[in-house]
């Protein structure tokens, strides 16, 4: 694995000095960095929440990590709810 990233690296450096000049080694680095987490699959492996009120409040978890509280219609035809800011989905508990 080694190799293959160093052939990266050399190939990365020699594109990248013809275009911007000289390269910084750890600017390279961060370019190899590719985290495979998107933040849009890992939302959507989190399961509905299932809640008893017809409108459900988010505030993505609260206190700084967070986002503005947002209300949401679980009245719709959809059955489900999305929040707009963080992609948490929410479904009325029918009993």
């Amino acid at each position: 694995i080694s190799s293959v990233l160093g052939c990266l690296f050399l190939l990365t450096s020699q594109l990248l000095s013809v275009c911007v000049g000289e390269v910084s080694e750890s600017f390279l680095f961060f370019l190899l960095q590719v985290n495979k987490n998107f933040a849009i699959d890992l939302i959507a492996e989190q399961p509905v929440s299932e809640v008893e009120s017809r409108v459900i409040s988010c505030d993505g978890g609260g206190g700084a990590l967070g986002h503005p509280k947002v209300y949401i219609n679980l009245d719709k035809d959809t059955k489900t709810g999305t929040c707009g800011y963080c992609g948490l989905q929410f479904k009325q508990k029918h009993h």
